[in-house]
């Protein structure tokens, strides 16, 4: 009998410190995705300086903007991935991965 409530016990706690878990992840979702827009537009407008940067012939500060935007397209790609883990989705991961490794590529290319 004490077996059984102990048992029962344990099992509750599981489920609720489960169930707060979730629903932690859940109100976590609308902050992953602030940081993904938030990131994301730093990233095209530090990208559009560097475009600008390299027309107007200096590749050394287009570099910099480059590698500086690949900084911030990886922490809005990680902050998209974050918020579909906390939605508990996993449709399009695929490409937001190949899209955090074109940011990495990037920040490795000049």
């Amino acid at each position: 009998m004490i077996k059984t409530i102990l048992l029962a016990l344990f099992l509750s706690i599981i489920l609720v410190d489960t169930s707060y878990a979730s629903e932690d992840l859940t109100l976590n979702y609308p902050l992953y995705m602030d940081e993904f827009k938030r990131n994301q537009n730093i990233a095209t407008k530090i990208l559009l300086d560097a475009e600008n940067a390299l027309k107007d012939g200096n590749k050394q500060l287009a570099c910099t903007k480059q590698k500086e935007a690949s900084r911030y397209g990886i922490l809005a790609s990680e902050a998209l991935i974050n918020a579909l883990d906390a939605f508990g989705s996993d449709i399009g991961i695929d490409n937001i991965k190949s899209n955090l490794v074109r940011w990495k590529r990037l920040s490795n290319s000049c």
